[in-house]
């Protein structure tokens, strides 16, 4: 499952230096990390991007409290996905198993900076992300798989793809 974290506010960058692939910027992150300069990393798969691997230094829920859009699914396959510490599969209707992402951080990787959202399925007015996912996991049984929130606008978009 994706996450999507957008329009962030990123922190001081601590170096920038240019790499093969994703998995050569996670190494430089950890070995950064054992001198307790990487928190967290971001590479860019976009083409001629000089420095495609950044390292940061910013707790990571620090990092995620200044994005402004943030996406999660809501199911995969039958397995719902909530943000919370547990889930209870009689509260969730149309979902087979249940999966909590709560203080466990289920997210690894996410994506970020992308230019390009579909149509949302449906959309609704959410004072908070867990009000949003509450929307958009209601609707499972019409194949909504996904969601996002616009923190500062307070919206909410559901999508049966991301």
């Amino acid at each position: 499952a994706s996450y999507l974290y957008d329009d962030c506010r990123y922190p001081a960058l601590i170096t920038g230096v240019h790499v093969g692939d994703i998995n050569e910027c996670k190494d430089l992150c950890d070995l950064y990390a054992t001198a307790q300069s990487c928190d967290f990393f971001t590479y860019s798969t976009l083409a001629l991007t000089d420095e495609n691997c950044k390292i940061y230094l910013e707790n990571w829920d620090t990092f995620v409290g200044g994005c402004n859009t943030l996406g999660a699914p809501v199911q995969s396959n039958g397995n719902c996905i909530v943000q919370d510490d547990h889930c209870d599969i009689n509260d969730l209707p149309g979902c087979d198993t249940c999966t909590a992402c709560g203080t466990s951080k289920c997210y690894g990787i996410f994506e970020s900076e992308c230019a390009d959202f579909p149509k949302p399925e449906e959309t609704s007015d959410a004072i908070n992300q867990a009000f949003c996912q509450n929307v958009c996991g209601s609707l499972v049984k019409e194949d909504i798989s996904y969601y996002t929130y616009q923190v500062e606008e307070q919206t909410c978009g559901c999508y049966k793809e991301m």
